[in-house]
């Protein structure tokens, strides 16, 4: 762990969610093997914008990127007040996540813990963010060992003609071959490599500086792996064989967990299989303010005194793609689906919602912003679910105090769409 413990310098860079990369050339420099700039290439130009932080330890020289939310905008260098406004963003983030459970957030695997974030200071805040993630890294870890036994058993399913274990009677019975008999058999299953490289991990996370907030419980968890099992140091640096991914086998958190104490995690796992990438050490919280937003306008409703029992969150509505063929129409695709962001139900029909994490220009949505709400409206009409639709609605995040309008299209006046601005910023 010799980047971390031989830390001496600091680099902090501050980028908006929709800057340009000429921008991040300029402000980092261009070079080949950057992982910074792949890094930022892929949080803010990939399919989905990211914002939030990563630190690098990189040449004794820990380097932190923060990326703030687009309607946080900068230039060059974020202003004290800008700072607090995008802690509190978050605040109200994690706030609403623990108030309206029914909104999943699939992105995290844990909560943060509001009160345990101390102060409002820039840095320190987003580093109370990454010890939380270590923390949460180092209970599913924990909680293995305790449910592990270096040496254990497992049941094992086979089929044979000749009958040496356990027979499986329910599976023998379906069995339409008569001379197969299903067996069950008990056979040991070693452990120890497993929680040796899980100890040889932790040990190497525990000597790092900068993790003092988690140090008291990597070191109980030390301990309770050296009074259960004689401990061995592996070289942690195997973590990314495909033979050492087999130990994890059925256990994607705990594997997940092992490659963020190393710095090794993937940033988009969940897209590439727990593939990790070769950036050196990084530590990262990112988020997607797209979804973020969307508990901004669930508690906006709630808060209009709509009861959530009549709100559908991002709810399936199927309809099928038809062929025109001897005077008929044939299904060709039946498992089409439109997934309205909020659909809000009454006596008489219901509301149907989209939620844009935009900044619209001038206060108008764009010809883009508007195909998904009307498709989405008309499999709602269709004879397949036969709603009636009130309301169709746009709501982006308030910028510059914009005015609640109605649009719709010139080749389309009757379909009227009301555009929404919701506040999100708090202001300091």
């Amino acid at each position: 762990m010799e980047e971390y413990s031989k830390m001496t310098k600091r680099q902090d860079f501050y980028f908006n969610e929709n800057t340009t990369l000429l921008n991040i050339i300029k402000t980092i420099g261009l070079s080949p093997n950057n992982p910074i700039v792949d890094v930022l290439q892929k949080v803010i130009f990939g399919e989905n914008n990211y914002i939030g932080y990563a630190k690098f330890i990189n040449n004794n020289i820990s380097q932190s990127i923060f990326i703030f939310p687009k309607i946080i905008s900068f230039y060059n260098t974020p202003k004290d007040n800008d700072k607090i406004q995008y802690i509190l963003f978050l605040i109200d983030f994690f706030r609403l996540q623990k108030m309206y459970p029914e909104i999943k957030y699939k992105q995290l695997e844990f909560e943060f813990d509001i009160n345990s974030i101390k102060g409002i200071n820039f840095s320190t805040f987003f580093d109370s963010l990454l010890n939380q993630k270590f923390k949460s890294a180092l209970n599913c870890i924990l909680d293995f060992v305790k449910k592990t036994s270096p040496l254990s058993y497992i049941e094992n399913n086979f089929s044979s003609s000749l009958i040496n274990n356990k027979i499986n009677i329910k599976e023998s019975i379906r069995e339409l071959n008569k001379s197969i008999i299903h067996q069950t058999e008990i056979i040991p299953s070693n452990k120890l490599d497993l929680l040796n490289l899980l100890y040889s991990i932790v040990l190497k996370f525990s000597l790092r500086k900068d993790v003092a907030e988690v140090a008291l419980l990597s070191k109980y968890l030390l301990r309770m792996m050296q009074s259960k099992f004689e401990v061995k140091k592996i070289d942690t640096s195997i973590i990314t064989k495909n033979s050492v991914k087999k130990l994890f086998k059925n256990n994607n958190n705990l594997y997940k967990s092992a490659l963020i104490l190393l710095g090794k995690e993937s940033i988009f796992s969940d897209d590439e299989n727990l593939k990790s990438e070769n950036y050196g050490n990084i530590d990262f919280v990112f988020f997607d303010p797209k979804l973020i937003f969307e508990y901004f306008v669930y508690d906006y409703y709630i808060n209009s005194g709509i009861d959530k029992n009549n709100i559908e969150y991002h709810k399936n509505y199927k309809y099928k793609l038809l062929e025109f063929k001897n005077d008929e129409f044939l299904p060709i695709d039946e498992n089409l689906k439109s997934i309205p962001d909020f659909v809000i139900k009454n006596n008489v029909g219901c509301n149907v919602i989209d939620a844009k994490w935009k900044i619209l220009k001038k206060g108008n949505p764009d010809n883009e912003d508007i195909i998904k709400l009307e498709r989405d409206c008309d499999v709602l009409r269709s004879s397949s679910h036969n709603e009636i639709i009130e309301e169709k609605c746009l709501i982006s995040p308030e910028n510059n105090n914009q005015v609640e309008k109605i649009v719709s299209f010139s080749f389309n006046e009757k379909s009227l769409i009301k555009v929404k601005y919701i506040p999100i910023l708090k202001k300091v």
